[in-house]
Protein backbone atom coordinates (compact mmCIF):
# COMPACT_ATOMS: atom_id res chain seq x y z
CA UNK A 1 0.00 0.00 0.00
CA UNK A 2 1.30 3.58 -1.43
CA UNK A 3 0.61 6.18 1.23
CA UNK A 4 0.39 9.73 -0.10
CA UNK A 5 2.77 12.06 1.87
CA UNK A 6 1.79 15.07 3.51
CA UNK A 7 4.03 18.20 2.25
CA UNK A 8 2.77 20.32 4.86
CA UNK A 9 3.71 18.44 7.35
CA UNK A 10 6.51 16.13 6.22
CA UNK A 11 8.83 19.16 4.62
CA UNK A 12 10.69 21.07 7.25
CA UNK A 13 10.53 24.49 5.00
CA UNK A 14 7.03 24.15 4.90
CA UNK A 15 6.88 24.04 8.80
CA UNK A 16 9.70 27.29 8.93
CA UNK A 17 7.56 29.50 6.26
CA UNK A 18 3.93 28.37 8.06
CA UNK A 19 6.13 29.61 11.74
CA UNK A 20 7.27 32.78 9.78
CA UNK A 21 3.75 33.63 8.48
CA UNK A 22 2.12 33.02 12.07
CA UNK A 23 4.78 34.82 14.38
CA UNK A 24 3.96 37.90 11.21
CA UNK A 25 0.47 37.86 11.74
CA UNK A 26 0.99 37.84 15.62
CA UNK A 27 3.39 40.92 15.33
CA UNK A 28 0.82 43.13 12.75
CA UNK A 29 -2.14 42.16 15.04
CA UNK A 30 -0.14 44.30 17.67
CA UNK A 31 -0.98 47.17 15.61
CA UNK A 32 -3.28 46.63 12.81
CA UNK A 33 -6.73 44.51 13.06
CA UNK A 34 -7.80 41.77 10.79
CA UNK A 35 -9.00 43.94 7.68
CA UNK A 36 -6.20 46.59 7.63
CA UNK A 37 -3.42 43.78 7.15
CA UNK A 38 -2.89 42.69 3.61
CA UNK A 39 -0.86 40.01 2.10
CA UNK A 40 1.61 41.94 1.22
CA UNK A 41 2.29 43.55 5.15
CA UNK A 42 2.21 39.70 6.51
CA UNK A 43 4.96 38.38 3.55
CA UNK A 44 6.61 41.98 4.12
CA UNK A 45 7.06 41.12 7.60
CA UNK A 46 7.72 37.18 7.15
CA UNK A 47 10.23 37.97 4.83
CA UNK A 48 8.63 35.65 2.44
CA UNK A 49 7.80 36.25 -1.12
CA UNK A 50 4.36 36.39 -2.30
CA UNK A 51 5.13 33.82 -4.87
CA UNK A 52 5.85 31.08 -1.32
CA UNK A 53 2.93 32.66 0.26
CA UNK A 54 0.61 31.73 -2.58
CA UNK A 55 2.45 27.97 -2.72
CA UNK A 56 1.36 28.11 0.92
CA UNK A 57 -2.06 28.72 0.55
CA UNK A 58 -2.31 26.39 -2.56
CA UNK A 59 -1.01 22.97 -0.94
CA UNK A 60 -3.74 23.78 2.14
CA UNK A 61 -6.79 24.35 -0.70
CA UNK A 62 -5.35 21.01 -2.07
CA UNK A 63 -5.69 19.23 1.22
CA UNK A 64 -8.53 20.41 2.36
CA UNK A 65 -10.37 19.39 -0.98
CA UNK A 66 -9.14 15.50 -0.46
CA UNK A 67 -10.05 15.48 2.48
CA UNK A 68 -13.80 17.07 2.12
CA UNK A 69 -13.65 15.64 -1.04
CA UNK A 70 -15.29 19.02 -2.68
Amino acid sequence: MVRESNPETTDPRVQRTKQQLRRALVELLKTATTKEISIQAITKQAQITRGLFTSIMKIKRILFKKQYKI
